[in-house]
């Protein structure tokens, strides 16, 4: 089985190869991850930032009471798509892995998380923005709402994300979008793989 995904610049043209044995990947070294729109820096006792051009950004971070043995970073990639993987293995042999992809002139990263031996006890993945103040946020079956309305409590969100949500329930959403109206951006997450998101249940 032969699969393709292409998400090219317009008005780019690209020339595909296939041949017969291991990825010709390559790690990029100095390089780093950057595509003109946003660049990726890996965060010494965390795990990424994504930062825009105009200084906005978006922090990635696990929280976790396990104490964490080793952190391991591989960078792989070549013209049209760049690779981070961070791996944090932990004192009870649980491992987590967090993939960050990047691909050339497009605004939006994929993300992916691996947990291995992990039960649940608590830890959580958190985004944290800056550079950005947003005064409306957007799920599909809620439609535009203020920042801060219908929040709980502990000031989370009224609904969770939810990546097999079904149509007309306003409790989950598969994604969510926040508009800074003065600076004319915004900052989204959507689940969009969701095979990548099938745990069996």
């Amino acid at each position: 089985t032969l699969k393709v995904l292409a998400d090219l610049p317009r008005g780019e043209q690209r020339v595909f190869e296939w041949v017969k044995g291991d990825s010709p990947s390559t790690p990029l070294g100095e390089e780093g991850l950057d595509n003109g729109f946003l660049r990726v820096e890996s965060i010494e006792n965390g795990l990424v930032k994504l930062v825009r051009k105009d200084g906005l950004f978006c922090e990635y971070s696990l929280i976790t009471t396990k104490k964490i043995l080793s952190v391991s970073e591989v960078i792989t990639g070549g013209a049209i798509e760049k690779t981070l993987l961070k791996t944090l293995a932990f004192e009870d042999g649980s491992q987590y892995s967090f993939t960050v992809k990047i691909k050339a002139a497009l605004d939006y990263v994929e993300i992916y998380e691996d947990l291995r031996g992990v039960v649940a006890d608590g830890s959580r993945l958190v985004a944290t923005w800056g550079g950005f103040s947003p005064r409306y946020r957007f799920a599909p079956e809620r439609g535009a709402e203020r920042v801060d309305e219908y929040l709980k409590e502990d000031g989370s969100l009224p609904f969770y994300m939810a990546p097999h949500a079904d149509g007309g329930r306003l409790r989950d959403q598969k994604a969510v979008a926040y508009d800074d109206r003065q600076k004319g951006v915004w900052l989204g997450f959507l689940f969009h793989d969701l095979d990548a998101c099938n745990d069996g249940d």
